[in-house]
This record gives structure tokens, C-alpha cells and sequence, in this order.
């Protein structure tokens, strides 16, 4: 699975005079237009998307989800716009490819609040995003292409779980177990190093970042989208312990120059969300404009323990080298594994990388060592560094403070060291 390629469908939802008009813009199969409605009222919709987050009886809600997944499927694929669908997704099996679904979003941005990875097909019977072979991704069109990034393994994420003392706490010595037990096989294989931001203060990351090199930003905490200020921020801390909102140009500013940084996930409320008129007010989508390559957010707040399973099998996915809309499949159907049946729909995948691939798919020759495949002719992309590597047979613990092993390109030199030298080992 890790050497899928994908050909791309970009739908693009427009405001018309009466609702909405899809347009296929580019597919294997031509372009077609047509009229779009939401079928539901906006009270039906929060109500749906607020039930995503509910753990309790989880197969109760399947069938509720398919009708609603159908339902959504039929409005914005109809007619001739099915037909290209179909087309397209027979022309990419028939070339044992993948159908990567890009929808873009800019011309109507309150249409981001729809809940669009619950798309199910009547005819095959499945949600969309929960298959490898059509994933769902939102498309952010930005001047500037993204350029792959060459990392040997192992992945540096740098973890940050802010917990001010005057918000809903949470238990952060738990929190931080949690992610330490689900990535310690990672870890001890070398694939994945966590380093751990000690006070969820700017000034403390813009030290980490100053110091070390990075491939993912895991931020845990609670976010919000101000409706004063029509913006999402971020609850970090101040140094008294107090929450200090953060909006996401301001935090754009520190993690835009971190340039091996590629991936930005989310675990906030309303991550997502977005003002009305303007697509990039959202935290996850003025991330992706400010050049952070990929940002996952969740639409509501994920339980968790699905939070802790999508994390694993995110970051698992990625060391195998899967493109980065397959691996976030992958972390989709782990939390429906787990027994979280809605869960599975909450996060979704922003990105303004053309190509898919940017963490290419190693195919190891001699001594361990991985070359990179050819990148995939497709286009929605995701998060960490994109390219081959070296994997060597050292174990790094979980907490090693993230360094080496990065390279712009083929040429340059791999290896790269911390100011201090010296490793550190997050507390339990």
C-alpha cells in the first residue's frame, strides 16, 4: 500500500444564485458542473458533527452516518459529476491507482463546516475516507508549490500539551504516557523520536525550535475559533500557568521558518473551523497558507483514546513511507478498529502540496539502507518530510531531543546536530 499512486479529482464548490455549483475542474475522465444544495438545515449539521465526538454506543451510529454520508454524496455528485466519479475511478483502478478526491474549498468557505469525509457511495457501499483508494482531502491553492523534503528516519516530532491552570484542565501527565506508550515500538525501532515542549509557552517553543530540527508539530490542548476576531487560536500558556490565546498567524510566524517542519497536528477544538468569508481564518488552513506544508485539525473533540490511536497509527504509517492522505486512512481505520465507529470522521487533512508523496516511499537495497520510489503523479499531501533516507539500526528512546538526519535535497550533507549535544528524556 505504501507504493499507491493516486490521479486526482478536484472538485471545487462555488457560491451560486440559488446555494451552490460543484465543478470538476480536473479528472482522468473530463470536467462537468451542476447545481449543489446541502441537503440538510446548519441545525441538522452541528448537530451531526457535534455527535461525531460521542464514544458512547458507537454502532448506533453507523446507520445514521451512512444515511447522512449518503445523502451528502448525492448532492455534490450529481448526475453528470457521478458520472466523472465514476469514469475516473475506474480509469485509476484500471491503472491499479488510487482516486485522491481534492476539494477545494475557497470559493465558499463556510462550506468547510460540513462534515465531507463522510461521503459514502451507495454503490460500493463504503465512506470514502475510509479506504486507501479515495481519500478526501482539502485543497488549499497557494502560488508557491512544495517542494519535497529528503529526512532520513527517524521522524522528529516535537509534542506540546498545553494546560492552563484557569481552562478545563487535563491531565497531562496522562496525556504525555499515553503518546509515550503508543510510539515507544516506533521509537525503539528508530523511526520516531518525540521531544517534549516542558511549558507550553511561545517563548519555550521558540527555543525548541531555535535549538533542534523537526519534522511534525503535535500540539494537545483547546482551541477556539473567536468570532470577534473571526480566527482560530490556539490556549497556550503564559508563564504565570494562564491561558495565553494564541492566534495561528501569530504561531505561523514561529513555525513558517522551521523549514524541515512539514506537518502541523491539531488536537484542539475547532481546529477547523473557519470563518464564513474568509478560508484561511481557520488555525489548521492560515498554518497551510503561512507554508507549513500539511496540518491535520479535528472538527470537534476527539475522545482520548481515539486521539491516541490516530496518533499511532499516523505516525507508523508515515515511517513505512505511505503517502500522507493514505496514512491518515490508516489512522481512520485504526480508531474504527478500536470501537470508535463515529470518531474516525473528526479529523480532517488540509495541504497545499501538489504532489501527494513527500515523504517517499523507501524501497531498502543493501545494508538498510532506502532509496526513494518516483514521486506519485498525484496531488494532495500531507505532512512530514517528503523523501528516502537512511535507516540505521540504532534504538532511540521516546524524548531524544530531535537533530539529525535532514537534507534538503540528495547532495547536501544528512546530519545535523542540537546546540546542547545532549539528549532529553521527557518525565513520566
Amino acid at each position: 500500500m505504501r507504493d499507491i499512486t493516486y490521479l486526482n479529482l478536484d472538485l471545487s464548490l462555488e457560491r451560486a444564485d440559488e446555494g451552490y455549483r460543484v465543478r470538476v475542474l480536473n479528472s482522468p475522465a473530463g470536467q462537468a458542473s451542476a447545481d449543489f444544495l446541502l441537503p440538510f438545515s446548519q441545525a441538522e449539521l452541528e448537530a451531526f458533527v457535534a455527535s461525531l465526538g460521542d464514544a458512547r454506543a458507537p454502532d448506533e451510529g453507523l446507520p445514521e452516518m451512512r444515511r447522512f454520508g449518503e445523502a451528502l454524496f448525492q448532492a455534490v455528485l450529481p448526475g453528470d459529476v457521478e458520472g466523472i466519479f465514476r469514469r475516473s475511478l475506474d480509469r485509476a483502478q484500471k491503472q491499479e491507482s488510487g482516486l485522491r478526491i481534492r476539494l477545494r474549498l475557497t470559493e465558499a468557505p463556510e462550506l468547510t463546516a460540513v462534515p465531507w469525509e463522510v461521503l459514502y457511495d451507495p454503490d460500493s457501499q463504503r465512506f470514502l475516507s475510509l479506504t486507501y483508494e479515495t481519500p478526501i482531502v482539502r485543497y488549499l491553492e497557494l502560488p508557491v508549490a512544495e517542494e519535497p523534503l529528503l529526512v532520513s528516519p527517524p521522524l522528529h516530532v516535537l509534542a506540546i500539551v498545553s494546560d492552563p491552570s484557569d481552562l478545563a484542565r487535563l491531565n497531562t501527565h496522562q496525556e504525555r504516557l499515553r503518546i509515550t506508550q503508543a510510539l515507544e515500538e516506533l521509537a525503539e525501532k528508530g523511526l520516531v523520536r518525540v521531544d517534549w515542549v516542558e511549558k507550553a509557552t511561545l517563548a519555550e517553543l521558540q527555543r525548541k525550535l531555535r535549538r533542534n530540527r523537526y519534522h511534525i508539530a503535535h500540539f494537545i490542548g483547546h482551541g477556539v475559533f473567536d468570532e470577534e476576531r473571526q480566527e482560530g487560536m490556539l490556549a497556550f500558556e503564559d508563564e504565570r500557568g494562564r491561558s495565553h490565546l494564541v492566534p495561528a498567524r501569530t504561531l505561523a510566524i514561529l513555525l513558517r521558518d522551521h523549514r524541515t517542519l512539514r506537518l502541523a497536528v491539531l488536537n484542539a477544538c475547532e481546529g477547523a473551523r473557519a470563518a464564513a468569508h474568509d478560508p484561511f481564518t481557520g488555525a489548521a488552513q492560515r498554518l497551510v497558507q503561512q507554508d507549513i506544508p500539511a496540518a491535520i485539525a479535528m472538527q470537534v473533540q476527539i475522545p482520548d483514546l481515539a486521539a491516541v490511536t490516530f496518533a499511532r497509527e499516523l505516525y507508523a504509517a508515515l515511517a513505512d513511507a505511505c503517502p500522507v492522505d493514505a496514512a491518515l486512512t490508516e489512522a481512520r481505520k485504526a480508531i474504527y478498529f478500536a470501537g470508535f465507529q463515529r470518531a474516525w470522521a473528526i479529523p480532517v487533512l488540509y495541504t497545499h502540496a501538489p504532489d501527494g508523496r513527500i515523504f517517499q516511499a523507501p524501497v531498502p537495497p543493501n545494508q538498510g539502507e532506502i532509496s526513494s520510489m518516483a514521486p506519485s503523479s498525484g496531488g494532495v499531501h500531507m505532512d512530514i518530510a517528503s523523501g528516502g533516507g537512511v535507516i540505521r539500526d540504532s534504538s532511540i528512546r521516546i524524548g531524544d531531543v530531535a537533530g539529525g538526519d535532514i537534507r534538503k535535497g540528495p547532495s547536501e550533507d544528512s546530519a545535523a546536530e542540537t546546540e546542547d549535544g545532549a539528549d532529553e528524556t521527557p518525565s513520566d
